[in-house]
């Protein structure tokens, strides 16, 4: 997905829109679906060292602790913080249904691309090289 068609999500309704932000906020920070499905609040923090928010999670895949800066745009993607053990996506769920409406999501605004959720990291991905980012960590 292009920067173009990320504008044109951004600016297009979801009849879920906690999907919407779940997704926006995948291709803003490279999240897996898994990771963005159990992320609660307490894992979401603010550096005051750094003038920063992160996310301190432990991936669902590898088990790696991982700390990941996120923007302002993120940030906002989030909502109202909840309790700290709460899910920060309440109602986001893998399946059909859901899936349908992110396909709808994306036929609405005018995308004519199969996006899947996985789609957002390769999103991720495109954004960052674009900036002069590099993709390999440590």
């Amino acid at each position: 997905m292009l920067a173009e068609e990320l504008r044109k999500l951004c600016k297009t309704d979801c009849l879920v829109p906690i999907l919407k932000n779940a997704f926006l906020f995948s291709c803003l920070t490279g999240l897996r679906w898994s990771d963005i499905n159990k992320l609660v609040w307490k894992e979401v923090v603010y550096s005051e060292a750094e003038k920063q928010h992160k996310i301190h999670f432990t991936q669902k895949k590898t088990k790696r602790v991982e700390y990941h800066p996120i923007n302002d745009a993120a940030h906002k993607l989030l909502g109202k913080r909840g309790n700290d053990d709460d899910r920060v996506f309440v109602g986001v769920k893998y399946s059909a249904w859901h899936n349908l409406r992110l396909a709808q999501w994306v036929m609405d605004a005018g995308i004519n691309k199969k996006i899947t959720f996985h789609c957002a990291r390769h999103t991720y991905a495109t954004l960052l090289l674009t900036a002069g980012g590099e993709l390999v960590t440590n």
